[in-house]
């Protein structure tokens, strides 16, 4: 599988472009357009792979995918219905000279770093859905209306960055088809023990050059990204099967050892993972 490039449906210069999807599963390839990607989840669960980063998501959360930036959603399917979700599609460059020639959009700037690296908000808002809904059913001007109304709402700061920071090498083709064998051989086996040396030969790589490389385009180190999808993937255990021990979960997520789970676990959420199944049980209850 390779990154492919995928073109928006159009109608017209339209800058405001508005998708809704109901589907199995989300599109499931590799891919990559221009315009940056707005998306509510309304139903659905999975994983959503962006650049250099892989995060879980869920209905109620709200994603925001850079322009040129390869990204794919791995959805669960669901026993019951279709995923289902609703994007608007802009040009960043459209939006970004929008507010700098807006002298009443001054504050609006602080969006600009979100739009260059992502951002992922969990938790349902009655406005995120709402306004997604509005833009849905509106043309024109109201459909601009709208957008802006939504706009300031993503300034917000209290969810997560979609990719690192320090990532800022672009992919060639080559690249992509590399990387993304790289993506598919660790969401396969992720939950196996992964030996370096097998992974660098399927790269066709020794293991010191794929070292190198892997931390160049990523900023990260490969078993640093390795634990990352380890710790979504127990996360969302935790969540969706609470009646199953914390052990099974980390051995089932790729870990043998419960010290180092534990460890790793409070290191990328802050959390034990006990503490996480409780604050994920007392967030369920209040709602």
């Amino acid at each position: 599988m390779k990154v492919l490039p995928f073109t928006i449906p159009k109608s017209g210069k339209a800058a405001i472009i508005v998708q809704e999807d109901q589907q199995e599963v989300f599109y499931e390839r590799l891919h990559q357009h221009p315009e940056v990607q707005l998306s509510y989840i309304i139903k659905g669960q999975g994983t959503v792979f962006c650049k250099d980063s892989v995060h879980p998501y869920q209905a109620g959360d709200l994603i925001l995918i850079p322009g040129g930036i390869p990204h794919v959603f791995n959805s669960q399917k669901q026993q019951e219905g279709l995923h289902h979700r609703i994007s608007v599609f802009f040009e960043s460059p459209w939006l970004t000279e929008t507010i700098d020639r807006t002298p009443e959009l001054t504050r609006l700037k602080s969006l600009y770093q979100h739009l260059e690296r992502g951002y992922l908000w969990h938790g349902y808002s009655a406005k995120w859905k709402s306004s997604m809904n509005t833009l849905l059913k509106s043309r024109g001007i109201n459909r601009f209306m709208a957008f802006m109304d939504l706009i300031p709402s993503l300034s917000r700061t209290d969810g997560e960055w979609l990719t690192s920071s320090d990532h800022t090498v672009p992919y060639d083709l080559t690249d992509s088809r590399r990387m993304t064998a790289v993506i598919d051989y660790t969401m396969n086996q992720f939950s196996q023990r992964i030996r370096l040396e097998e992974l660098a030969n399927e790269m066709a790589m020794t293991p010191s050059s794929f070292c190198k490389y892997f931390k160049k385009r990523t900023g990260k180190t490969y078993f640093g990204f390795l634990n990352e999808v380890r710790i979504e993937h127990a996360c969302r255990k935790l969540i969706d099967q609470p009646e199953e021990s914390v052990a099974q979960i980390a051995e089932n997520s790729g870990f043998t050892n419960m010290a180092n789970f534990n460890r790793r676990f409070k290191m990328g959420t802050g959390l034990t993972p006990r503490e996480y199944k409780k604050q994920q049980k007392d967030q369920s209850s209040s709602n």
